[in-house]
C-alpha cells in the first residue's frame, strides 16, 4: 500500500485564516489534544485574510483546516475522524471549515527505519502491520499533517481538492 502526507502547498494568492490576536493558544491547544469527539466544542472566532480560499487552508493557529467540500471527500473513510466545526468570516460571508481532527492515534511507526534526531521523530516510515486497515490517520495528535492511503489521495485530487500537496511516505 503507498501513503502520502497531506501538506500545505504554498499559494501565493492563498487566503491565510487566522485566530485574533490574544486568543489562549496554550488552552486551545490542550483542548484540542485531548479532545475525542465534538461534544462542547467551542470554536475559536477565525477570519480569512485576503486572497482565495483553499480547501486545505493555510491557518496561524488551526490545524488541518479542511473545507466542506474536503470534509465530503473524506466522510466515511475513517470512524476515528472528528469533524470540529469553525466558522471563518470572508468579505463575501461565513464559509463553513473543519479542522479534520482524529479520536485515535496508533503508533503506525517503524522504529527501525524511521529517522530521529533528539528523540524527535524527522522522516517517519510507516509499519504496514501496524498502519492497517487506515486510509486516513495522523501520527500525532497536534501535527499539521495528515496521512492517506493512495485511493484517498487520487479522490483528492479527483475532486479538485486545492491548497495541497501530496508526498510519498514510506511503508513497509
Amino acid at each position: 500500500m503507498r501513503y502520502f502526507h497531506i501538506r500545505g502547498r504554498n499559494l501565493k494568492n492563498a487566503a491565510v485564516i487566522s485566530v485574533p490576536p490574544g486568543t489562549d493558544d496554550l488552552a486551545f491547544w490542550a483542548d484540542l489534544e485531548s479532545r475525542t469527539s465534538d461534544a462542547g466544542w467551542v470554536a475559536p472566532s477565525a477570519s480569512a485574510g485576503a486572497g482565495e480560499l483553499v480547501d486545505w487552508a493555510p491557518s496561524n493557529l488551526l490545524p488541518r483546516l479542511c473545507s466542506e467540500k474536503l470534509r465530503r471527500v473524506l466522510d466515511g473513510v475513517s470512524d476515528s475522524l472528528v469533524w470540529l466545526p469553525v466558522t471563518v468570516d470572508t468579505p463575501r460571508g461565513p464559509v463553513p471549515y473543519f479542522i479534520l481532527h482524529f479520536a485515535e492515534f496508533v503508533d503506525v511507526i517503524d522504529r527501525d527505519q524511521s529517522t530521529f534526531a533528539g528523540g524527535r521523530l524527522l522522516k517517519p516510515h510507516l509499519s504496514a502491520g501496524k498502519v492497517g486497515p487506515r486510509r486516513v490517520f495522523a501520527i500525532q495528535p497536534l501535527s499539521p499533517a495528515a496521512i492517506v492511503d493512495d485511493a484517498v489521495r487520487k479522490a483528492l485530487v479527483a475532486a479538485g481538492c486545492t491548497g495541497m500537496e501530496f508526498e510519498p511516505c514510506p511503508c513497509s
